[in-house]
């Protein structure tokens, strides 16, 4: 079985992505040019996202169905769900980046926002983070999210039990177990950045 054009274009735009983040990185720590701060938080976020969901949803841990379950067979070879976890959370953590970067290009690469909460730029990482996500859950995984149940996790408390449709765009909904991670991650990572910037 091969992957579908959609498919194929999901596992392009992921690897891609990933591998994006992930050089940008290395590049940016072997020149010096990252600080420790967003190295930190990086890492945080990455732990954040694999444990409060991504792992649970991957592997269908407490009353969902693993990945492998709710994909073609073409796809599960394409990302295998030993990985797949992985790369969704670096996915995520690419997704703060840019959140933490559009913070920046609003207030300053220096300004107070990023060692002391401030209600405008929590609304700016708040609103990058929950858009992307809908457009993930929406778009890029829609077939996925809808064809099967997502597992309850540490970040999704409501679980698979009480899910309900908060909107549908074009018969795409977005769902509350869908978004509530995000809901949840957006102050751990702004408390993680204000906290690394302090130390």
């Amino acid at each position: 079985m091969s992957l579908t054009a959609d498919e194929l274009a999901l596992v392009i735009r992921l690897y891609l992505f990933v591998g994006l983040i992930v050089t940008a990185l290395i590049v940016m720590k072997l020149t010096g040019r990252l600080s420790s701060w967003i190295w930190g938080t990086s890492a945080g976020a990455f732990l954040a996202t694999a444990i409060g969901w991504e792992i649970w949803f991957t592997y269908g841990l407490i009353g969902g169905d693993s990945v492998n379950q709710r994909r073609s067979d073409a796809l599960n070879t394409a990302v295998p769900a030993h990985i797949n976890w992985v790369l969704n959370s670096v996915a995520d953590v690419g997704m703060c980046l840019i959140g933490l970067y559009l913070v920046r290009l609003a207030y300053g690469s220096g300004s107070k926002v990023f060692k002391q909460w401030h209600w405008g730029a929590f609304s700016i990482l708040f609103s990058w983070l929950i858009l992307q996500n809908l457009y993930v859950e929406m778009v890029v995984y829609a077939d996925q999210v809808t064809s099967g149940v997502l597992a309850w996790a540490p970040m999704a408390p409501t679980g698979p039990w009480f899910n309900p449709i908060l909107f549908e765009i074009a018969g795409h909904p977005a769902t509350l177990q869908g978004q509530i991670p995000w809901v949840i991650m957006t102050p751990l990572l702004y408390w993680m950045v204000i906290r690394a910037n302090n130390q």
